[in-house]
C-alpha cells in the first residue's frame, strides 16, 4: 500500500514532532488525508528515518504561521510544501479543498471549517485581504459538519458576508454550539445580527470574540456594546494587539475601556519577545487587570503572581 506523510509546521513545545504535532489542528492536512485515504492510501504523520528509506510516495507540510519552527528542518525540496507560513500562493486543488475533512488525523470531535473566505479590511498586520481577497462564499456548513455537538468557524470577517443572516440562520438550525474562533467585527454588529448571534448556542462561555485593535475603535465598540446587551450578549471577548503601532499608554486605554464595559481580553503581542509586550500579555491574560493597575504589577510582580497562584489553588 501506498503511503502520504503529512508534516504539521506549527509545531508547538511539549508535543511530539512527528505525532499528532500540534494541539491546534491544521485544515489543511486533514483534507488531504481524507482525500488521499478515500483513494486508498495510508496516510501518517512524517518519519524522517522513512523518507530516506523512499517509503512514501508523497510528503505535504502545511504550516500556518511564520515563526520558527524545529520542523523547518526536515524540509526537502521533494516536499509539497504549502500554508501562510510558507507561501501566500499556494492552495489547495478545489477535489481537496472542498473535501469532508479527516478528523481522526488529529481526533478532534467538533467541525471546523470557512463559510466564507476574505475580508473587506485592509490591516497593515493581517495577511488574509492579500492571500484571500474581499469576503466571498467559501463552502455551505454541511461540506465540513455532519452531526457534530460543535462547529468551530475560521471566517475572518464573516459579517462582512453579504449574504450573513441566511447563514447565521442556517447554523441556528443545526442547533449546534458554534465558536468564531477568528472573532466577529465589532463595526459591523447590528440589531438584525445581534438577534441571531444571541439565539446561537455558544461553545465554551457566553463571550462571543470581536477585536480592539487601536484606539479609534472606542466609540464604535461602546455604541455596538449597546446593541448587543440589548438583545441579551452581556459581554465579549475582545482580543487585543499590542506591539504593532500602539503604545503602552494606549495599551493601558484600551484595557481600562474594556474593563469599564466588563468585556473580557485576549492579548496578542506582536512581538513576542519584547519584554514590555510579554508582561503585559501576562498582566491581561492572566485576569491581574481586574484587581490591579499595569504599573503597580510591575513593581510587585513576583509577589503577585505568587498571590495569584495561591488564590486559584
Amino acid at each position: 500500500m501506498k503511503k502520504i506523510a503529512i508534516l504539521d509546521g506549527d509545531y508547538k513545545r511539549g508535543t511530539n514532532l512527528f505525532n499528532t504535532p500540534n494541539i491546534f489542528p491544521n485544515l489543511a492536512l486533514m483534507k488531504i488525508s481524507a482525500y488521499y485515504k478515500k483513494k486508498g492510501y495510508k496516510v501518517e504523520w512524517y518519519k524522517p528515518i522513512k523518507y530516506y528509506y523512499n517509503n512514501y510516495h508523497k510528503i505535504f507540510v502545511s504550516k500556518v504561521f511564520t515563526f520558527k519552527s524545529p520542523t523547518d528542518q526536515y524540509l526537502k525540496k521533494e516536499m509539497i510544501i504549502g500554508g501562510s507560513g510558507h507561501d501566500l500562493t499556494t492552495k489547495l486543488p478545489d477535489k481537496i479543498e472542498h473535501i469532508y475533512p479527516d478528523y481522526d488525523l488529529y481526533g478532534i470531535d467538533y467541525a471546523m471549517g470557512f463559510i466564507t473566505r476574505g475580508c473587506i479590511r485592509n490591516c497593515p498586520f493581517c495577511i488574509v485581504p492579500k492571500k484571500e481577497g474581499l469576503v466571498h462564499k467559501n463552502a455551505d456548513i454541511k461540506e465540513f459538519w455532519k452531526d457534530q455537538d460543535k462547529i468551530m468557524l475560521l471566517d475572518n470577517n464573516f459579517l462582512a458576508y453579504k449574504n450573513h443572516i441566511k447563514e447565521l440562520e442556517k447554523l441556528i438550525e443545526t442547533n449546534t454550539k458554534v465558536d468564531f474562533n477568528q472573532g466577529l467585527d465589532i463595526r459591523l454588529i447590528n440589531d438584525d445580527n445581534a438577534i441571531l448571534l444571541s439565539n446561537l448556542k455558544k461553545w465554551n462561555s457566553a463571550d462571543i470574540r470581536f477585536a480592539f485593535d487601536n484606539l479609534s475603535l472606542e466609540k464604535v465598540i461602546r455604541e455596538k456594546t449597546k446593541i448587543l446587551r440589548k438583545h441579551g450578549i452581556r459581554r465579549g471577548q475582545f482580543y487585543m494587539l499590542i506591539g504593532f503601532d500602539t503604545t503602552p499608554e494606549e495599551d493601558i486605554k484600551r484595557v481600562e475601556i474594556l474593563k469599564e464595559l466588563k468585556h473580557t481580553i485576549y492579548l496578542m503581542p506582536y512581538n513576542v519577545k519584547d519584554t514590555y509586550q510579554k508582561a503585559m500579555r501576562k498582566y491581561v491574560n492572566r485576569h491581574f487587570y481586574s484587581v490591579i493597575d499595569f504599573q503597580t504589577y510591575l513593581e510587585n510582580y513576583g509577589t503577585i503572581e505568587q498571590k495569584k497562584e495561591l488564590i486559584i489553588k
